[in-house]
């Protein structure tokens, strides 16, 4: 059976991706706002933070199967155009060579802090990283001392 690019590209692991979407889905689960959660803590206040060679991103993760009926315009927009990569791909030939073996990930209610300008923060409803940018994650806050 011959495979297709396609075959190829869904095939293919990117542990970033793993080890973020995991750490999220935990992040949710410990979250009291959550009434099915039986934590014996709770992780109010925290939220995803990537750590990325210019920046560290305090955010929240957008994954597949999160309910389109809480997400704002522009959260759907980005969510439908990451959907639809497949069928550009579905169009490839077999010999296409990839070149990129990254993924992206969608953040939401994103809070960058560069490290270059720490007090320049931006903020941004919807955020499109890749992975092969990503050096480090964790959970926690962005809460700092005055100075």
């Amino acid at each position: 059976m011959e495979k297709t690019l396609l075959d190829v590209l869904k095939n293919r692991i990117d542990t970033k991706t793993g080890v973020i979407t995991t750490l999220a889905l935990t992040l949710k689960t410990f979250k009291s706002a959550n009434p099915e959660s039986k934590a014996p803590f709770s992780l109010d206040g925290n939220k995803l933070i990537i750590i990325t060679n210019f920046a560290s991103i305090a955010c929240e993760l957008i994954t597949p199967n999160d309910d389109v009926k809480e997400f704002s315009n522009a959260q759907v927009i980005f969510k439908a155009a990451m959907a639809s990569t497949d069928k550009i791909y579905e169009t490839l030939s077999p010999d296409a060579l990839v070149i990129s073996n990254s993924k992206t990930l969608l953040l939401k209610n994103a809070q960058v802090v560069p490290f270059a300008s720490p007090q320049q923060t931006l903020n941004y409803e919807v955020l499109a990283i890749f992975t092969d940018q990503i050096v480090g994650v964790t959970i926690g806050n962005f809460n700092q001392n005055p100075d």
